[in-house]
């Protein structure tokens, strides 16, 4: 916190006391005899100077560039007051107070006041209520103009954004506690309407979401004035204190005056618009500044990015034709395996083929087999029969009984030597017997029985 003002440096103390957490106590005071004053208390600094000045300003500031609390009880003169608020308040944080003591001096002649003076501190901080709610004027004006007066009464000058930052502005006897505030926060926000019914006024509904925008009210003769209204009524009675004898007689000099005044009131608006011009090209001048401050960082980034995203593409260029590469190689790998598997496939198929073919004429040749025993097993139970019949054909004479034994076979299907000889006349012509011949080598030849 600063206190400008701290007489034998009692109320130093005291704040570092009440405010146990504060981390520094700044004290200011243009009495050389308070750099005598010593504290226990580390967090207590004492700057002495004129804190209007800019050295001091600037020392105080080396202790602290933030403040949270500033305390005006120094001369308690009006241009003082009001010079300490358009140095300080910018160094307020958010949230901060600024509190000015003693205001029942700005009612008295010798601190610069009255009741009615249209300069003095407590008129000042009364001019700062319209500061508050500027947004409502109607008035194409900034919150400067409204404090023109007192900017070239005291040849001060009041910035916008520090303007716009005040919150609020509380009076007490013979104090004024203004609050600082992020100006977002200290502008009515759009309005919020609930509800869908409006039986008495329809037209609400239609406001949600919506700013308050004031009429225009240029036209308005009481919306501004070029000098305070303190200041011209005082010059009204100025002239109405002449007598009607004196103003016949100085109709001239009145005409003057009031041209004069008039001069006076247009040289007003006319350097108040100069001061508004002024602080546009400013503004402007500066927002071009910073564009082209914001320009140049971004013309460094791309840059650095275009150089970044060009060794990101060599580098990635590199990594595709290592990949196309290896895919390449990988390609060729996987081709001669899949040769190699095919032709190993073509070799497996071809020699389980092979072992089908065997496989097949093995079954047909056990096949084969297996019929030949059958008919032999069946020829030989044709020949020989049951035992008493065998017998019995093998008592006949030989002729005679090989004549039955065929017939025999002949009728059961088995064998028809006529037929085999038929079939196979080498056999006929060899002569011998057609049922031997077969059974000791037309089995294995493969011969026809028929």
């Amino acid at each position: 916190m600063l206190e400008i003002g701290v007489q034998n440096g009692g109320s130093l103390e005291i704040w570092s006391r009440y405010f146990s957490n504060a981390t520094i106590v700044v004290g200011c005071d243009i009495n050389p005899k308070c750099s005598a004053l010593s504290f226990s208390d580390g967090r207590i600094v004492l700057v002495v100077g004129d804190a209007n000045l800019d050295e001091t300003e600037q020392t105080i500031a080396a202790y602290c560039q933030e403040l949270d609390i500033i305390i005006d009880d120094g001369s308690h003169e009006s241009a003082d007051i009001i010079a300490s608020f358009a140095r300080y308040f910018h160094r307020l944080s958010d949230g901060g107070i600024f509190i000015a003591e003693d205001l029942h001096c700005s009612y008295w002649e010798r601190f610069g006041g009255g009741l009615y003076d249209p300069y003095s501190s407590i008129s000042f901080f009364k001019r700062l209520l319209d500061i508050i709610n500027s947004e409502h004027w109607g008035l194409s004006l900034s919150r400067r103009d409204a404090l023109a007066a007192f900017e070239k009464k005291y040849k001060l000058r009041f910035e916008e954004e520090l303007l716009s930052s005040i919150h609020s502005i509380e009076f007490a006897n013979s104090l004024c506690i203004i609050r600082k505030r992020p100006a977002n926060e200290n502008v009515l926000g759009p309005r919020r309407v609930v509800g869908i019914q409006a039986a008495v006024e329809e037209d609400v509904l239609n406001s949600d979401g919506k700013r308050s925008e004031p009429k225009d009210e240029s036209g308005n003769r009481w919306a501004f004035l070029s000098v305070p209204l303190e200041e011209e009524i005082e010059r009204c009675r100025s002239l109405s204190a002449l007598s009607q004898s004196e103003y016949e007689n100085n109709v001239d000099q009145v005409q003057m005056m009031n041209e004069e005044s008039v001069l006076k009131d247009h040289v007003i608006k006319l350097e108040l618009e100069l001061e508004r011009k002024i602080s546009t090209v400013t503004k402007l001048e500066r927002e071009i500044e910073l564009a082209k401050n914001v320009r140049n960082e971004f013309d460094t980034l791309l840059s650095g990015y275009k150089k970044h995203i060009d060794l990101l593409l060599e580098e990635l260029k590199v990594r595709e034709n290592c990949a196309l590469s290896k895919e390449r190689e990988e390609s060729k790998v996987r081709k001669s395996e899949e040769n190699f598997l095919q032709e190993k496939l073509h070799a497996t198929e071809q020699r389980l083929q092979e072992r089908f073919s065997e496989i097949a004429m093995a079954s047909r040749l056990l096949r084969e087999q297996e019929e030949q025993n059958t008919w032999l097993r069946l020829v030989i139970g044709a020949i020989i029969g049951d035992s008493r019949r065998g017998r019995l054909i093998d008592m006949l004479p030989g002729p005679l009984a090989m004549a039955l034994r065929r017939r025999q076979l002949r009728r059961r299907g088995l064998f028809d030597p006529g037929a085999y000889h038929r079939a196979n006349p080498d056999v006929a012509k060899a002569g011998g017997d057609p049922l031997r011949h077969y059974i000791l080598h037309g089995l294995n030849e493969h011969r026809r029985t028929r």
